[in-house]
């Protein structure tokens, strides 16, 4: 079984980092009041240029975060659903992997992974209505580089002490690409360096 989060191998310039900087100035204006900005690879076919032919495993809606973690409610346990439109499909369709590039400096900020104990019927959005269910963290990790995320089981991100701006971008995996099979595409380009040394031993 693979672990719900790995660091990846793919280097991010500073000329990269300041693009990414300047697209989310121009599109912040668009986007819905209550998500972060989404932009389309036709329009920024740049902001795919790390992933290289990789890129194709990924939605062309992408997800530009430059927000506090309380202002978009990550800090909440959650689900990723499609709520910016990365399918065509419903709303609630959930979401199984991304990769993410962080654009901001770690300061030991850790992502938490989460497993209901109980069969409750719990929506995507209940935590955020401050519903309670007894679960328990079933991993932790701090990002400080690209990664691959498994955003399709319960996670939440810690709020930091000052509660400081964090500008990343997210792709979302193809509507049918499981967890398993994006984690096994980027370990046999040798982009995962943990699996890699595994295999090596």
């Amino acid at each position: 079984m693979f672990n719900p989060c790995y660091d990846l191998d793919i280097k991010i310039t500073e000329d990269y980092k300041n693009r990414v900087n300047e697209i989310f100035a121009k599109e912040e204006k668009n986007a819905r009041s209550d998500r972060a900005p989404e932009v389309h690879r036709k329009d920024y076919p740049e902001i795919f240029e790390p992933l290289g032919k990789l890129g194709d495993w990924f939605s062309p809606v992408v997800r530009v975060l430059s927000h506090k973690p309380s202002k978009l409610g990550t800090t909440k346990i959650h689900l990723d659903v499609n709520e910016h439109d990365q399918y065509e499909q419903d709303r609630y369709v959930i979401i199984q992997g991304a990769l993410n590039i962080p654009l901001f400096e770690s300061k030991g900020v850790k992502t938490k992974w989460w497993r209901q104990k109980n069969p409750d019927n719990i929506h995507p959005y209940d935590f955020w209505y401050d519903k309670d269910y007894e679960m328990e963290c079933i991993y932790e990790h701090e990002i400080s580089k690209p990664v691959l995320f498994r955003t399709g089981i319960w996670h939440s991100v810690e709020q930091t002490p000052n509660d400081e701006l964090r500008t990343m971008l997210s792709f979302s995996t193809l509507y049918t690409v499981d967890w398993d099979t994006i984690v096994s595409i980027f370990s046999s380009n040798g982009l995962v360096p943990l699996l890699s040394q595994k295999a090596n031993h």
